[in-house]
């Protein structure tokens, strides 16, 4: 009886509500820590945004030449931003728009920069963990190949992409056959649940282990692997091709759902779906501000997600979603 009234309740809990802040304009999000620092790209490049409103444009750093000791001509240079972590360290790499110089990986954390290491002209960095462990992709004889600690990227000759590392050095990649989940140097296949989908792709992975991407149906649809198991999850009205991009330690996912003719973005919460515009309180003063949260987003262990979404104008903003206890 206590477990059918514990289920009833479950199915029957409010869906969550959210205070918003506006951060500013931005194009996409990267990703959130759990201090609500956002890393996002803006009109100038790589940003990292803090709540306060303060923001620190990470193109600008007046010793990111020398950091990656770029000469003269080499100036000006693209950043592609990595990840960050729980912490607020970003892992982001720059390479020179007029030469064929190696892109340089470099970490940043209040104010100060460390170089990492360089990736050849095709490599990029994807992911960091709190112990400042990077994972991404290197230019090979073969092409891009997945780097990271302790994981051999070249699995029988199948070559595995990089997607993130958490804290116990888990590193998420995908390979031609599928998702794989590397742990203590062994890579293991993450299975599809008995349904109509014939592979997956991987998109984010938190400090559980669990795994959550989306599988090649029609539509589309959400896969979470957890506790060694795979299943899909629910969608919601109108939710078509849901994309997962970031999930929580407490299992929490958002991404964004829709078509080349328009999107939402969702959240995944208590095993229920929902459409992440509606769930901004009805007393906050960005009700009727926030169009629509539309754009990329990402999700922190406190459950605070940082959305890209429209104004009235149509501009696209930075919000950050903040759960009301």
């Amino acid at each position: 009886m206590a477990l059918f009234l514990g289920l009833t309740i479950a199915a029957n809990a409010a869906p969550p509500s959210y205070s918003v802040t506006d951060l500013g304009l931005v194009t996409a999000v990267v990703g959130i820590s759990n201090n609500d620092e956002v890393l996002a790209y803006d009109a100038g490049g790589v940003a990292l945004y803090r709540k306060d409103g303060k923001i620190r444009q990470l193109d600008l750093l007046p010793k990111l030449p020398t950091t990656c000791s770029f000469q003269p001509w080499e100036i000006p240079f693209q950043l592609i931003a990595g990840g960050i972590n729980q912490h607020g360290v970003v892992v982001f790499d720059v390479h020179p728009f007029q030469s064929q110089s190696p892109n340089c990986i470099v970490t940043y954390s209040d104010g100060a920069l460390q170089f990492q290491t360089t990736l050849g002209t095709g490599g990029f960095a994807t992911g960091i963990n709190d112990a400042g462990q990077i994972v991404g992709q290197v230019t090979d004889t073969v092409g891009l190949v997945g780097f990271g600690p302790e994981c051999d990227f070249n699995n029988g000759g199948d070559y595995i992409d990089a997607v993130a590392i958490n804290d116990s050095e888990q590193i998420l990649g995908n390979d031609s056959g599928g998702p794989m989940l590397c742990t203590n140097g062994i890579w293991q296949t993450i299975p599809l649940p008995k349904g109509p989908a014939n592979n997956m792709v991987a998109t984010a992975m938190n400090e559980e282990g669990d795994v959550v991407g989306y599988g090649f149906t029609q539509p589309s649809r959400v896969i979470l692997y957890s506790n060694s198991t795979s299943r899909y999850l629910e969608t919601f009205p109108g939710g078509a091709n849901p994309a997962p991009q970031s999930i929580n330690v407490h299992g929490q996912i958002v991404g964004t759902s829709g078509d080349v003719t328009a999107s939402v973005n969702f959240l995944y919460d208590a095993g229920k779906m929902y459409a992440l515009t509606p769930l901004i309180s009805a007393t906050d003063p960005y009700k009727n501000v926030v169009m629509e949260l539309s754009g990329s987003a990402s999700i922190n262990d406190a459950g605070v997600i940082a959305s890209a979404g429209t104004d009235q104008s149509g501009a696209l903003h930075l919000y950050l979603l903040t759960p009301i206890r």
